[in-house]
């Protein structure tokens, strides 16, 4: 098959949707599948972005380069339309809207979360307006949709009518990097390049309301008293970051949270071996990829029982209520002092990380892409 696979979410610096699109990419080449990027950008700046020689793109020029992906999107597949020929099949898992125009071959959409539906209140109120007007519609133009949990299917069938049998799941992976790092020298060099104490919770994400930082606060302040070891903050600063900025700063948290900011992909690995625990205590989750690299590096999860995490976890993380400090705050003194309960997490979570892969991942597509072009 010849697949177009929309890259542009493929950069540099990027988000959990960046991370999926290019370890995707790279497995179902892996795998023997012959991709066609669909971008803006040249080739060379894509293959830096991949760490591969990228190949030939079906360019679809950027004509507006302030909004260019909201509205390079918004025409992406009528502008598309007559230069799939001698494409199978496209591929789109960069979740933005698509508002004019069709496919004339099988198109695939990817949905990440719903979250602009069931928490409205934690997204810019420009976005929320446009995907409550247009998400719908941009669904209808895809002849399959791929939800990464069963959470996301459950809860877009509950606020969009489409037909269940449109949808299917298929789990992200983890890159193969995310693994118990015990090289002396990798531990020291982090341990200095950061500044890390020798014992600290660990927060990867985005730095914005959904992920609940501020309750994490809270707690933090509220037990500073029977909480000796810092919080570490790993992620980019995200919308309305203002408030959790402000809280951190009135608290007076300098010394029990630390911001790392924007840290290298080939350095998390070590951070969450060096880490005691991690935290994720999200208000609402399509997957939860931070959680499973930290799984599969051998480190204990403070998880909510929002979204995905409970589905994702199986219990192999340990759960809190995300909207009760209190509770919050008991757990992370119970993952401070509880060796026993550390090792048990730590041994569930290496159990349970084990179920998702890229390359169980690619096969499930390329599964779903052969049936869907009467190949399978």
């Amino acid at each position: 098959m010849n697949i177009g696979f929309v890259t542009d979410s493929i950069t540099e610096k990027m988000a959990g949707i960046g991370h999926y699109s290019k370890n995707i990419f790279l497995e179902l080449s892996k795998q023997g599948q012959n991709l066609v990027p669909v971008d803006w950008r040249a080739g060379n700046e894509l293959s830096a972005a991949l760490g591969m020689q990228a190949p030939p793109p079906v360019l679809v020029k950027n004509r507006w380069p302030v909004t260019k992906t909201l509205l390079w999107h918004s025409l992406l597949l009528r502008r598309l339309r007559n230069k799939t020929r001698g494409l199978d099949l496209v591929f789109c898992c960069t979740q933005f809207l698509h508002l004019a125009g069709r496919l004339s071959v099988p198109y695939v959409y990817v949905v990440c979360d719903v979250s602009f539906l069931t928490f409205p209140e934690c997204h810019k109120r420009g976005k929320k307006i446009l995907y409550q007007l247009f998400f719908r519609r941009t669904l209808q133009k895809a002849d399959h949709i791929v939800c990464i949990s069963q959470h996301t299917r459950l809860e877009l069938l509950k606020h969009v009518q489409i037909p269940a049998e449109k949808i299917s799941v298929i789990y992200p992976g983890v890159h193969a990097r995310f693994k118990p790092v015990a090289d002396d020298g990798l531990l020291r060099a982090a341990r200095a390049k950061y500044k890390l104490p020798d014992r600290f919770f660990l927060y990867v994400g985005t730095i914005e309301p959904r992920k609940n930082l501020e309750n994490l606060f809270l707690a933090f302040d509220r037990f500073k008293n029977r909480l000796a070891l810092p919080l570490l903050v790993v992620g980019k600063i995200g919308w309305r970051s203002d408030p959790i900025m402000q809280l951190h700063e009135k608290l007076g948290l300098a010394e029990k949270v630390r911001f790392l900011g924007y840290v290298p992909d080939d350095d998390l690995p070590t951070l969450y071996s060096l880490a005691t625990a991690c935290t994720y205590i999200s208000k609402e989750e399509g997957f939860g990829l931070p959680l499973v690299e930290a799984m599969r590096c051998g480190t204990p999860v403070l998880i909510s029982d929002a979204g995905s995490l409970l589905e994702v976890s199986q219990g192999a993380a340990l759960v809190t209520a995300p909207d009760d400090v209190e509770a919050i705050g008991q757990s992370l003194v119970r993952l401070s002092e509880n060796t026993a309960l550390l090792g048990l997490l730590k041994e569930k979570g290496l159990e349970r990380a084990q179920d998702f892969s890229w390359e169980k991942a690619a096969g499930e597509l390329i599964r779903l892409f052969q049936q869907m072009t009467g190949r399978g």
